[in-house]
Formats: C-alpha cells, structure tokens, sequence
C-alpha cells in the first residue's frame, strides 16, 4: 500500500520537477505533517524560513488538525490564499492513502496555478473585450429595423 502511494505521488508529481516551485511547510508535530512533507517534498523544493527569507518562496502549506479532519491551507508568497482544503484523518491523526494523494494533487495545483487574483483580473479582461462586440451586434440589428421598418 505505501509503495503504491509513493508511486502515484512520484507520477503525479512529474511535472512539477520542470518548474522548480519553492514551498514553506509549516512545521507541526502532528502524524499527519510528515505524511505532507513526504508527499510534498519529493516533487518540490522544500525549504525552512530562513531560506524563505534570503532566496525567496512561492508558497506556505499550512495543516492544522480540526476534530477527526486536518485543513490544509496553500498561501502564495503574495499573501493570496490558494486553497483550504479539509481532509479525513484517523484517530491517530493520520491521513488515508487515498485522501493523501488527492489532497495532494490539488495543493501541486494550487501552488502551480496562477493566483486566483490573477485569474480574475485575466477572466474580467476577457469579459470587457467580448462586451463591445456584443454591443456593436445589438446596435447594427436595432438600425436594420429602423431602416425597414
């Protein structure tokens, strides 16, 4: 079972080794922060604050245990939540294989997507050039039955 998991984590993680992301996790005791870190680490650079402050970073994943879930938060190095994400955990306090590699997959994501501000100022662009086509459209149909009418 750990051999699987280690094994669908290294493919998951395949193309984050191309962009050299530099991620902060945040230090816990918790069983399920060494689950994360092993995931985590073998597909991104993973540093301590100290690096943070000299070389730079690109995002903190923080966990934290909340009644039989953890939450996982993803912040940006802009201060941009990217993600919270809650998880199943055990009475131990660690995380199940399958809920491991999920969470996971959508943090590598979070952390390689652009900024959610991003993406909203880029879909609000996008929305403000399709606006005057639209317009020029209605204005030409109005004229045409003006014309004929």
């Amino acid at each position: 079972m750990a051999r699987s998991l280690l094994v669908a984590v290294v493919l998951l993680a395949v193309p984050a080794f191309a962009t050299g992301e530099r991620i902060m996790i945040a230090s816990a005791t918790a069983p399920f922060a060494d689950q994360l870190k092993e995931t985590l680490c073998v597909s991104m650079e993973c540093i301590d604050k100290g690096q943070a402050a000299t070389d730079g970073f690109d995002a903190t994943v923080t966990a934290r245990a909340a009644k039989n879930q953890v939450e996982v938060k993803v912040v940006g190095a802009d201060g941009v939540v990217r993600l919270t994400q809650k998880v199943l955990a055990n009475d131990a306090g660690r995380i199940s294989s399958t809920d491991l590699v999920s969470a996971t997959s959508a943090i590598l994501a979070a952390i390689e997507s652009p900024a959610p501000a991003a993406k909203a100022a880029h879909q609000a662009l996008a929305k403000a050039k399709k606006k005057p086509a639209a317009k020029l459209r209605l204005m030409a149909k109005a004229r045409a039955a003006r014309v004929h009418g």
